[in-house]
């Protein structure tokens, strides 16, 4: 049987002496999924300004050691001088030891590497990319200084293609993560304000995502929506670049069809594909993959292969009782929102129901934003409205759409949309992470509709 990596492998990672140890199938740091077999690293949690880390989590994995090995760690990665009934890799700080790792494993991979960065909708690009060219792709959103290492660290040294996720929320964050991955082919889906609360403005929140440029070398291609094509941090640059978008003058170019479908058209092909979860946002997000397989010189009938199955909270489709979900609940920012109401609007469900919450890291202009969304619930029924910011919104819609406002989604919620929701609805919950996300409520929600079904 072959394992994801062996541990003199691991010794040579992190610069000690080689010894004999057991194989290791996944490498991780929440020790409630760690399964048996694999490698247990106890991050400390402490704030790192090398790796633009300025908070600490407020944890440390080493606590959480026994309860890794109780669930059938094979091996741990520890800094503490501890001594524990497994074996055992102790390093100097084990942050730094899991880019070490990281690191190494980019050293060992000799497949095409892509990194993808955007304001929304990449770990649905990352899906995409996955089907269509049977790459390496870690599950859920794993993009920052802990996640994208954790990606790294768990690529098969055979694989076809990796395929990196790479986030921000801060200044500085994604050079120093494009560095790491070290990307043949740089992908910027789009840049939103979301965040824009931790930068000066939109300018800075451009230049982060272009930073992932950085990590290319000159023989790397980055790919770019159109108008970021005569940026000054592009214009110069020695790698390739391949342009995207809606517009004449990209490479890689998309039509709306009727029916939820979309026309993408390169210099050499032209297909048409349904688009998974529909809307323009979406259409945009498949032009990215196609446009990313422009760059890697594979024909877009590769995108054939995407089966249409949406991230869990970005987009999926849900029917209980004639009714239909759109749980888009896993984040939110101005731009993904008014896609998403548009999207709503302009369905043709008896009756169209806005479940929203507010979007968070707007900074000083975050009532502005929520407000600038009022036109965008034109032609959608009825509104329900959660958290502080979306009273911006709740105040300024007509009475016939006004149904709750509500601080957080409890069960009060949840009673109320039991009374009030029926057959033919169309039914969008979205709104920043916390909001819904880490609360279940949309899960909770089709759970005690079924129920009463």
């Amino acid at each position: 049987m072959s394992h994801l990596w062996y541990w003199p492998d691991l010794c040579s990672a992190l610069g000690v002496p080689s010894v004999d140890g057991p194989g290791i199938d996944a490498i991780g740091i929440d020790s409630r999924i760690t399964r048996s077999g694999d490698l247990f690293v106890a991050i400390s949690g402490k704030a790192r300004p090398e790796f633009n880390i300025f908070e600490s989590s407020g944890r440390d994995g080493h606590t959480f050691v026994a309860s890794a090995i109780e669930s059938g760690a094979a091996g741990v990665m520890v800094h503490d001088g501890s001594d524990y009934p497994i074996p055992t890799l102790e390093c100097e700080e084990t942050l730094d030891g899991l880019w070490r790792i990281a690191t190494y494993r980019r050293n060992q991979i000799r497949c095409p590497v892509i990194g993808l960065t955007g304001s929304s909708g990449k770990t649905t690009l990352k899906g995409f990319l996955r089907e269509a060219i049977h790459g390496y792709a870690s599950e859920g959103s794993l993009n920052n200084h802990l996640g994208v290492p954790i990606s790294m660290s768990n690529t098969p040294v055979d694989a076809d293609v990796a395929i990196y996720e790479i986030g921000t929320n801060h200044p500085g964050e994604i050079a120093v993560l494009s560095k790491l991955v070290r990307p043949d082919i740089a992908v910027l889906l789009n840049v939103h304000p979301a965040h824009i609360g931790n930068f000066t403005d939109m300018d800075a929140l451009r230049r982060e995502k272009l930073s992932i440029s950085e990590g290319l070398g000159n023989s790397g291609t980055l790919v770019i929506p159109t108008e970021f094509a005569n940026h000054e941090l592009v214009e110069n640059a020695t790698y390739r670049t391949v342009t995207h978008g809606n517009e004449p003058a990209a490479d890689v170019r998309f039509r709306i069809l009727g029916d939820d479908s979309v026309e993408i058209q390169s210099a050499k092909e032209t297909i048409a594909l349904p688009i998974p979860g529909g809307g323009e946002h979406r259409a945009a997000t498949l032009c990215t993959a196609a446009a990313t397989l422009v760059a890697m010189k594979v024909p877009l009938t590769a995108l054939k292969r995407i089966q249409g199955d949406l991230p869990k909270g970005r987009g999926n489709l849900k029917t209980i009782s004639d009714m239909v979900f759109v749980d888009e609940s896993y984040n939110a920012n101005p731009a993904s929102m008014k896609e998403a109401l548009k999207t709503l609007a302009s369905s043709r469900a008896a009756r169209k129901i806005a479940i929203v919450g507010t979007m968070n890291e707007l900074g000083e202009e975050s009532a502005r934003f929520h407000r600038d969304l009022v036109p965008e619930f034109v032609g959608i029924d009825r509104v329900i409205c959660v958290g502080e910011f979306m009273q911006e919104v709740f105040d300024n819609l007509t009475e016939q759409q006004k149904w709750i406002y509500c601080d957080e989604p409890g069960n009060q919620l949840i009673d109320a949309c039991l009374k009030e929701l029926k057959a033919g609805d169309r039914i969008l919950i979205k709104a920043s992470n916390s909001v819904f996300w880490k609360r279940d409520f949309a899960d909770n929600l089709m759970f005690a509709l079924k129920n009463r079904a």
